[in-house]
């Protein structure tokens, strides 16, 4: 963890269900910064997780993952994914942010968004700007990832059920300071 007062990026990462994409959509939800890039959401069917989709702020949406075979080349775990979402959703998406929005948010810097290559040179643009960011990160070691967390401007909250309330003040305090920039 870094100071908060200097931090551009405040990334989240923890395991599964600790509630990281509930702290982003409740911190973004207040209205006031202006928000933009996307969110992924599961899946659900009969309870169990099936899938990812992967939603815009200007209100689009695709499915990046399903669970089971199919003919994409594509596998992350036991999850087909659909990297064509990422160049159609994604990317335009993070593009629009950058140019009308206060604040960027990646939701998710992940396993399945990082085998597209456009995805990862658009952290690197976004990073050479002083744009900010609120973001998810994975946990797990991963090159690229692990490159976006060493990066100076950026800090990184593990979420977990039993803290999940104190980030998301943690958050507003942030954004409080961006919305003050803006």
């Amino acid at each position: 963890m870094r100071d908060t007062a200097r931090s551009r990026w405040f990334l989240l990462t923890g395991q599964p269900g600790s509630g990281k994409t509930t702290i982003i959509r409740l911190a973004v939800g207040s209205g006031h910064v202006k928000v933009g890039g996307f969110y992924t959401e599961e899946i659900r069917v009969g309870g169990l997780r099936s899938g990812f989709r992967l939603v815009t702020f200007d209100g689009r949406h695709g499915v990046l993952a399903r669970r089971g075979q199919d003919t994409t080349i594509h596998r992350v775990g036991a999850y087909s994914v659909n990297v064509d979402v990422i160049e159609e959703l994604a990317i335009p998406a993070l593009d629009a942010a950058m140019k009308s929005a206060d604040l960027v948010v990646i939701d998710e810097i992940g396993k399945m968004e990082m085998l597209h290559p456009g995805f990862v040179r658009k952290l690197d643009r976004i990073a050479s700007t002083p744009k900010p960011v609120l973001g998810t990160i994975l946990m797990t070691h991963h090159p690229e990832g692990d490159r976006i967390k060493a990066l100076p401007f950026a800090e990184i909250h593990t979420v977990t059920p039993s803290n999940r309330n104190a980030i998301l003040c943690r958050v507003h305090e942030w954004l409080g300071g961006i919305a003050s920039c803006c």
